[in-house]
């Protein structure tokens, strides 16, 4: 495989996979994810105090110009230069965004995605040939000890299961809901607090695996109808003068 045939295969599945979780590609290059405005703005400093120190301080006229380029290049290159700071802030950013997005996704989407991911780690394993390659691909799953942060996405979140399409209808043939349905349906859209305990708070730490963990405790379920109710009744005008006091 020739290396623009190789790139070309690896752009086109890491394509895939960001359209099925955002819905559109992302450009995956370091520069694209940093700001620009403020190195920019410290560099144009930068130029600024080393302007200043020439004219005021060294008071020579000759440093003025060659001080100033050197004050606004300076800090546009440090800005960009790959620290390791820099590197993990970004890659947290990456993990964070991934991870959200892959969680909301139904259990046939990330399937799909989780095929997609096992095919980029065999390209990098036996046929990514170029070094640039590899450290794309590894950049994109994170990849660390044989895992992607898809793989640990699977590890610690709960999961549904794919149901057979004779189990759906079975369940919706009794007008209930399967336990993905019954999450995507009824416990996201509004958010609610299903079974409100407090323990399931520590264990879970968030809305998401706590509302999914209880959808899978049950087969099929019944689809919840929420009715507004009134927490307090209005007093009317003749009850409402009654229960004013004005001294003076």
């Amino acid at each position: 495989m020739k290396n623009h045939d190789e790139e070309n295969e690896i752009q086109k599945i890491i394509n895939e996979i960001d359209t099925i979780m955002f819905g559109y590609t992302l450009k995956h290059n370091c520069i694209s994810q940093r700001n620009f405005y403020e190195p920019f703005i410290a560099s144009l400093l930068g130029a600024s105090c080393a302007t200043t120190i020439s004219t005021f301080i060294l008071k020579d006229s000759d440093l003025v110009i060659p001080s100033a380029v050197i004050g606004f290049i300076l800090p546009m290159i440090i800005s960009y230069l790959p620290t390791k700071g820099r590197k993990n802030k970004i890659k947290t950013e990456n993990y964070n965004m991934y991870k959200k997005e892959y969680l909301w996704l139904t259990r046939k989407e990330q399937i799909k995605v989780l095929k997609l991911v096992k095919r980029l780690v065999e390209i990098l394993k036996c046929e990514a040939k170029y070094d640039k390659n590899k450290k794309y691909i590894i950049n994109y799953l994170d990849y660390d000890n044989g895992n992607t942060m898809f793989d640990k996405f699977e590890a610690n979140h709960p999961q549904f299961e794919i149901l057979s399409q004779d189990k759906i209808d079975e369940i919706h043939q009794k007008n209930k809901l399967t336990p993905e349905e019954m999450y995507f349906n009824e416990f996201a859209y509004p958010a609610v607090c299903i079974p409100a305990d407090k323990s399931r708070c520590v264990k879970f730490g968030n809305c998401r695996d706590c509302l999914v963990d209880y959808a899978k405790s049950q087969e099929e379920w019944e689809p919840i109808t929420f009715e507004p109710q009134m927490i307090f009744e209005m007093p009317n005008e003749k009850d409402l003068s009654k229960s004013i006091r004005i001294k003076y």
